[in-house]
């Protein structure tokens, strides 16, 4: 594939950095932005903990606070 396409737009929450810009800055750094984690059920070793993850726009994706609340995190 040769195609050329355009990137008009990014946007993005992420562990440990206010915006891609940091993001990018902790990977090209090899900075860690995830932390040892132990769930009830022992599925998940590790999580990346967002800054405020509540911020979640449900009207942007068309549902309700309700639906939004009861989503899967990992899908929000």
């Amino acid at each position: 594939m040769n195609e050329k396409i355009a990137v008009t737009g990014m946007s993005g929450l992420f562990p440990e950095a206010n915006n891609y810009h940091e993001f990018w800055d902790n990977l090209c750094q090899g900075r860690v932005s995830y932390q040892a984690y132990t769930d009830p059920d022992g599925h998940v070793r590790s999580k990346g903990q967002c800054p405020d993850p509540e911020t979640f726009d449900a009207q942007r994706y068309r549902l309700s606070e309700k639906e939004a609340l009861v989503m899967d995190p990992q899908l929000r």
